[in-house]
């Protein structure tokens, strides 16, 4: 990733010298919140062309793709279709891959749509870091960004709470921080 992305290097560090599980974790959402083109899914097709640490105009931004399921083909639309190495099963899948691989991804398909709307799930993040460690000097920025994430990410019905309680922390906590000025609003939808 240093090599492809080298504007990742300094976050890609902080995460690899993390001490703690949540400290890590922490660095890893860090990382997310400051470039959303990262995602935990591979897109089928023509692909994001906005560069990662920019946010997409047409909100293909914090994994936003896999808040969607997959929609099978119709078997009509298939059968005059040469099928290529990346061909995908009925379920979405590659052809590729083996049973096992199917599997493993199922299950990690599984855990990322129980997270619900990315935003959500940054925003929880980025509110438990800057609630157990206030004096993190990442943590109003981290707010920030997560409240950026629910109007510039897929959301749902919950996302405005989210926003609501990333943007109250961040003005109760840090309301003098550039951060706390550069986030005047929270959104409901």
């Amino acid at each position: 990733m240093k090599t492809l992305v080298p504007e990742l290097s300094s976050l890609l560090d902080d995460f690899l010298s993390a001490p703690q599980a949540d400290s890590k974790r922490f660095a890893a959402i860090y990382a997310w919140l400051k470039f959303p083109g990262l995602e935990p899914v591979v897109d089928f097709g023509v692909g994001r062309e906005t560069p990662l640490g920019q946010q997409d105009t047409y909100r293909d931004n914090w994994w936003c793709a896999a808040a969607f399921p997959p929609v099978p083909k119709a078997a009509d639309d298939e059968k005059n279709e040469p099928q290529s190495f990346s061909a995908r099963t009925e379920t979405g899948v590659p052809a590729f891959l083996r049973e096992t691989e199917k599997a493993v991804a199922a299950r990690e398909r599984s855990t990322l749509n129980a997270l619900g709307a990315a935003p959500n799930y940054l925003c929880q993040q980025a509110i438990q870091w800057a609630t157990k460690n206030p004096d993190d000097p990442r943590a109003p920025e981290a707010l920030h960004l997560a409240v950026n994430t629910t109007r510039h990410g897929c959301t749902d019905k919950e996302t405005g709470r989210w926003s609501k309680a990333a943007f109250d922390l961040l003005h109760r906590k840090y309301p003098n921080t550039t951060w706390a000025k550069k986030t005047p609003y929270w959104f409901k939808d």
